[in-house]
């Protein structure tokens, strides 16, 4: 991207004014797009304005921006449409955020629970908390 100069008859620039690239007002703008950094301008192929719309720098809301971790719990950032952002807990004991599960682990009311019975391969000494 470049940064063009560009001159005009009007005081205000709108639908209907024309743009030039030179100051003596001779040669128009060529067709496309325009912008001041705050609005930008639809220039036909005759360098006139036909629409303007006002420029956006924020993302669109529900955009994803990152995630994070609190211990082992996994957060997403989303854009919200206004230049801001929220968070919206994504899972518990995540594997993206160091959980690590066990196979088996010990119910502490004298079996185990898991995947296979662990309590028949392995013998359940300690619970697990």
């Amino acid at each position: 991207m470049s940064c063009v100069t560009f001159y005009t008859w009007c005081s205000t620039l709108g639908v209907g004014c024309y743009l030039y690239t030179n100051i003596k007002r001779t040669a128009t703008v060529s067709a496309g797009y325009v912008s001041n950094g705050t609005t930008v301008y639809t220039v036909n192929s005759s360098g006139m304005i036909t629409a303007t719309a006002a420029c956006s720098s924020c993302q669109a809301s529900g955009t994803y921006i990152t995630y994070y971790c609190t211990g082992t719990t996994l957060y997403y950032t989303y854009a919200d449409g206004n230049c801001g952002t929220y968070d919206t807990l994504i899972e518990y004991n995540s594997a993206t955020c160091g959980y690590e599960s066990y196979p088996y682990y010990c119910d502490c009311g004298g079996g185990c629970a898991g995947s296979v019975d662990p309590c028949y391969y392995n013998a359940c000494f300690e619970c697990a908390f």
